[in-house]
């Protein structure tokens, strides 16, 4: 994740107790509720089931065990300094109490990532790939996603976070995972089964770069085709119009500048590229929930290192990386069993203005 810029994936953190109050107190698992958001070109509008319903006891849990998940909250408060003691532990907190969340959010990861993955344009003659840039990284949460689109070995089995193996490669017992797995990763792919992709990922957290290593392996997907960069969102080390597509999930809630992260996501972005965004939002027609996010947002950005419980990016989203609230783009509006002020969320892939 970027400092100043990379994934809010549990910013509940040590408000969860605060959130068990405000939920209602007996809501059987259920699928996420998708609103229509207007006035978008290409809306999605149906509802999907979520991949494996998650109680909301097990994802509160989860993210009262982790500072707030946005992999960058921690560098987002500190951009001009690190503190490798708080890095470290939150790169922890990512690897360990992440499973719950990623399995609420998985129906959605697996609407939008493979339009996003369709849309990109073949390898050419001379071999070149298309490049897509994960701001905030992190652990590598995403990669089972990219894996299971090119039908990678170990990505084809997987959906978004596999049941039986923790994201610090134990399983579900706690024993340790068998180290001779024969993904792709591990094995070195031949050039000529490599998936036509290349993934840059930027994280300020250096700490997370092990965890992110044992993932690659896990997932499939090829060294080869994978670069990892310490930096920040707002500061992409990149040229403009050199990336064909960007992901962003959950990474706008602890930025101190919204719009300085989406003008670097414009820069690089080619025109006609798309960028696939999940955040958590503002609650909307819930005016009890509204409330409890402002009151408690200062305590919440005080705990969570910057982390907003009251930010809404898609008019931002829209208007700097599409060009205006008129965009062409894809808006899921949505909640997150379990996640109490977090869980209102926005999801959707924005679609680089035409020069």
């Amino acid at each position: 994740m970027t400092a100043a810029s990379i994934t809010c994936r549990s910013a509940l953190g040590r408000l969860a107790t605060v959130g068990k109050r405000l939920a209602p107190r007996h809501i059987a698992p259920r699928t996420p509720v998708i609103s229509a958001v207007a006035p978008q070109k290409r809306l999605i509008t149906h509802d999907e089931p979520n991949a494996a319903p998650t109680s909301r006891r097990r994802l509160l849990t989860a993210t009262a065990l982790s500072p707030c998940a946005c992999a960058v909250c921690v560098g987002a408060a500190k951009a001009t300094e690190r503190n490798p003691v708080l890095d470290r532990a939150f790169a922890t907190a990512m690897a360990e109490g992440m499973v719950d969340y990623e399995l609420s959010i998985a129906a959605v990861k697996r609407r939008l990532f493979p339009e996003l993955l369709n849309s990109l344009p073949p390898a050419t003659a001379d071999g070149s790939v298309p490049v897509l840039l994960e701001l905030g990284v992190g652990t590598g949460p995403n990669l089972p996603y990219y894996a299971q689109h090119y039908n990678l070995a170990s990505g084809s089995r997987a959906t978004a976070v596999d049941d039986s193996i923790q994201s610090d490669g134990r399983n579900s017992d706690g024993s340790p995972e068998p180290q001779g797995s024969s993904s792709a990763a591990s094995r070195g792919t031949p050039d000529a089964a490599l998936p036509p992709l290349h993934i840059t990922g930027i994280d300020p957290n250096t700490f997370m770069k092990p965890y992110l290593d044992s993932n690659l392996q896990r997932s499939g997907w090829p060294q080869q085709r994978f670069t990892w960069l310490e930096g920040q969102a707002e500061a992409l080390p990149l040229p403009d119009a050199s990336v064909d597509a960007l992901v962003c999930t959950l990474v706008l809630c602890s930025v101190p500048d919204v719009e300085a992260v989406l003008r670097e996501a414009a820069r690089v972005l080619k025109p006609g590229a798309g960028m696939l965004f999940i955040e958590h939002t503002a609650a909307q027609g819930r005016p009890l929930l509204w409330l409890a996010q402002q009151a408690f947002n200062p305590l919440q950005r005080l705990l969570a290192d910057n982390c907003h419980l009251n930010r809404d990016p898609l008019a931002a989203i829209q208007a700097v990386v599409g060009g205006g609230a008129g965009a062409e783009s894809d808006v899921l509006r949505f909640q997150v069993e379990g996640a109490s002020l977090i869980s209102p969320h926005v999801a959707g892939i924005v679609w680089r203005r035409e020069a």
